[in-house]
């Protein structure tokens, strides 16, 4: 740790040593939203705990007669700025069940804003593409 911290210095630049935890590959560990192990990168616990409590926020019960436009334009930069952020983790299953959680998300604030059992069936997932609503799954480099 030394040896770092006089390289560093050198540099002008300090080694914070609360913050810093030297582990192994084995172990892995989370950096800017990321997780890094052995052989992957995922998306770190905290990052994905973070953007769904972001979709909670905007599609909970008690925000009154905010129309699903408003609430789709507010939903959308967030989906898109976490999924770009996150594109080049390998673990497309990950970003298809987010996708579906915030679609499902998003019809179930629809079917209680108006209150009708039926109308959720109206809303598939290419009504909700000529809505406007983001989608995770194409974020991925292919």
């Amino acid at each position: 740790m030394e040896v770092v911290s006089d390289l560093l210095s050198r540099m002008k630049l300090r080694l914070s040593l609360e913050k810093t935890i030297i582990s192994s590959f084995q172990e892995g560990f989370n950096f800017l939203g990321f997780h890094f192990g052995k052989r992957h990168v995922g998306v770190g616990k905290k990052s994905l705990k973070s953007v769904y409590a972001k979709v909670r926020q905007l599609t909970q019960r008690n925000q009154g007669n905010i129309p699903i436009e408003r609430v789709i334009a507010e939903l959308n930069p967030k989906i898109e700025g976490w999924a770009n952020y996150h594109r080049y983790v390998n673990n497309i299953s990950l970003f298809r069940s987010l996708d579906r959680w915030v679609r499902n998300r998003v019809r179930a604030y629809i079917r209680r804003q108006w209150r009708d059992r039926g109308r959720w069936k109206i809303y598939s997932s290419e009504e909700l593409d000529r809505m406007g609503l983001a989608r995770m799954e194409w974020k991925i480099p292919s």
